[in-house]
């Protein structure tokens, strides 16, 4: 687990900025699920997620986020991935 894994938010009427610090592993990609699943966010149409403040990214950490997005499908979350490390979360 990364201890050092944190998510700052910053909501702008129905738009949400999520910027993700730290080291991304898999219990981070539970925190991110966990975040999105909230009822705050649930109404956003578009969230924003920053990637430039991230140290490390564990490709297991992005492997939990896929399956924990696939299984949330039904949610449909409008989720954009962007800054310099963006390219590492596109689905395979």
């Amino acid at each position: 687990m990364a201890g050092n894994f944190n998510i700052a938010v910053n909501r702008a009427g129905d738009h949400v900025r999520l910027k993700l610090n730290g080291d991304f592993d898999g219990s981070a990609a539970c925190e991110l699920m966990n975040l999105l699943s909230k009822s705050d966010l649930l109404g956003a149409s578009k969230i924003l997620v920053d990637t430039d403040s991230l140290k490390h990214i564990h490709p297991f950490g992005v492997d939990v986020l896929h399956h924990l997005l696939s299984a949330a499908t039904a949610r449909n979350f409008p989720l954009t991935f962007t800054g310099k490390l963006s390219a590492r979360f596109a689905s395979k």
